[in-house]
């Protein structure tokens, strides 16, 4: 039989949680139970140093006697598998794994049998999935990624909210599993939208949502069918893209310039499409402002069409001239727009909350569809974020934020001038946590110059990683928030080295 040890007594354990399987034989009891351990050693099951149940604990678990397991564990001690301390316990010895392992390797079978064939271990679809959403993946660590200064998160207001919100919502947050998220966290989202975005909007209008991400593939499979046009900014942010792929959708790239979408040209291509995504208020990764114009034009279309507008409002809180622009939602008397915005690009990356707003029934139905893939974050990191924004800590760190972000963007033009002359052009918008950096004509292409900056510990994806179907002049993509004025005036130098006239070889 298999039997589950191990309990814990007060603070002191009694041991490793332990699979044993008696084995049924002609073999005295002990000697059976002193095997199964010795398998569990030699097997990997329980490593050098680990401490055995109790002998009190093995008996009872495995219903025989004391008797039985004090000669198991005494047979094992004199091999040597097992060292036994008074007032301790029973303890694998340090050198068992190496002395008791198998001394050769299973034999392998004959040539003249064939081994299995491997499964495929992906459908055609998953493969797809792999290849739409490989991006290469950021270095955290590396200069001039796109991340916030973690340094700058007040960590120890945030504990001291987590520790007061688990405190007093006990048992009630610990069943918390409302499919639209935490009440407090909606309510707190909805006036902190209304202050801060212009937004008419309350509770019964926010969906929490485990990302942006989650935001895109959520909407993409509730609203979109199977070859449903979506206009996507190109270049624009692959995560959607993919997203709406997956779902079947079928992908008319628009282009973008310095007043962004360029509706007209959409309307022109797929003036049936069912869904646009856009974001207008810091185009990624262009970084422009879509033009009063552009959106008046977008919002009729859309309302005459019946299409939906996906609305990224990604990077709007960090605006440096000026007040946020109110949010293209704010605009929409039609309601078709879908706004969603996140908290990891203010406070922290790994957060992993983020909320769609939408009509309330357009809500209710999403969450029923989100059921079919899981439901919104744990309800304690929610009620520490609905404290954090309703103690007015979200506005405050804002605030410093915006303020930090400016310098940098600042040191950032700054070395650019100084270092890099008119080998590259950096268009810094008003908005957001980056710049793009056009490359001067005779220089490498993008792809080439971001490998060979990743290779010297600067993360600057090329510009052409976010194209579609409308070739770009090369550029690169360069976060500069999370690196000090100092940080990057180095990268920047370090940059110069990695253009193709500087180049190291």
């Amino acid at each position: 039989m298999w039997v589950h040890t191990g309990r814990a007594v007060g603070r002191r354990p009694q041991g490793a949680l332990l699979s044993i399987f008696l084995d049924t034989g002609n073999a005295p009891l002990w000697r059976r139970l002193g095997d199964s351990i010795r398998t569990a050693v030699t097997q990997g099951v329980l490593a050098p140093g680990a401490r055995l149940p109790s002998a009190r604990s093995l008996a009872a678990d495995l219903h025989v006697s004391r008797a039985t397991v004090e000669s198991a564990l005494g047979e094992l001690e004199a091999e040597g598998l097992i060292e036994r301390r008074m007032g301790s316990g029973s303890f694998v010895s340090p050198l068992a794994g190496r002395d008791l392992r198998p001394s050769s390797p299973p034999r392998a079978p004959p040539r003249s049998v064939p081994p299995p064939p491997a499964p495929r271990a992906l459908s055609e679809r998953g493969r797809q999935l792999v290849a739409w959403g490989s991006p290469v993946l950021p270095n955290m660590r590396s200069t001039f990624t796109l991340k916030p200064p973690a340094e700058d998160f007040p960590h120890a207001a945030w504990a001291k909210l987590a520790s007061r919100c688990l405190r007093e919502g006990g048992a009630a947050l610990a069943l918390d599993l409302d499919p639209l998220g935490h009440l407090p966290l909606r309510q707190a989202i909805a006036q902190h939208l209304r202050t801060n975005r212009g937004m008419h909007c309350a509770a019964d209008n926010v969906l929490i949502v485990g990302s942006t991400q989650e935001a895109f593939v959520l909407c993409a499979h509730a609203l979109l069918s199977p070859g449903d046009e979506v206009w996507m900014e190109d270049p624009g942010y692959p995560g959607a893209t993919g997203a709406f792929r997956m779902a079947g959708a079928q992908i008319v790239p628009v282009p973008v310039d310095a007043d962004g979408l360029r509706v007209q040209d959409g309307v022109r291509a797929a003036p049936h499409a069912r869904l646009v995504y856009i974001t207008p208020s810091c185009q990624f990764p262009c970084g422009v402002t879509l033009s009063r114009e552009r959106r008046e034009t977008l919002l009729r279309w859309a309302e005459a069409s019946g299409a939906w507008v996906f609305e990224d409002d990604y990077d709007s809180e960090l605006r440096y001239a000026g007040l946020p622009l109110a949010a293209l939602h704010a605009h929409d008397a039609g309601a078709r727009t879908l706004y969603a915005g996140t908290f990891s690009k203010t406070l922290f990356p790994s957060l992993r909350v983020a909320y769609l707003v939408a009509e309330p029934d357009t809500v209710r139905d999403l969450a029923a569809v989100r059921a079919n893939f899981g439901g919104p974050p744990g309800a304690g990191v929610q009620a520490t974020l609905a404290a954090f924004l309703d103690e007015g800590l979200l506005g405050a760190h804002v605030r410093h934020l915006r303020a930090r972000c400016e310098e940098r963007r600042a040191a950032l033009l700054d070395a650019a001038a100084r270092e890099l002359g008119a080998r590259i052009t950096i268009h810094a918008g008003d908005t957001g946590q980056h710049a793009v950096a056009w490359l001067a004509h005779g220089e490498d292409d993008d792809a080439t110059v971001s490998q060979r900056a990743r290779a010297a510990g600067l993360d600057v994806p090329p510009l052409s990683q976010y194209v579609i179907a409308h070739p770009q002049p090369p550029a690169l993509v360069i976060g500069y928030t999370s690196a000090t004025p100092a940080a990057i005036r180095a990268a920047v130098r370090t940059l110069a080295h990695c253009l193709s006239a500087g180049a190291i070889t």
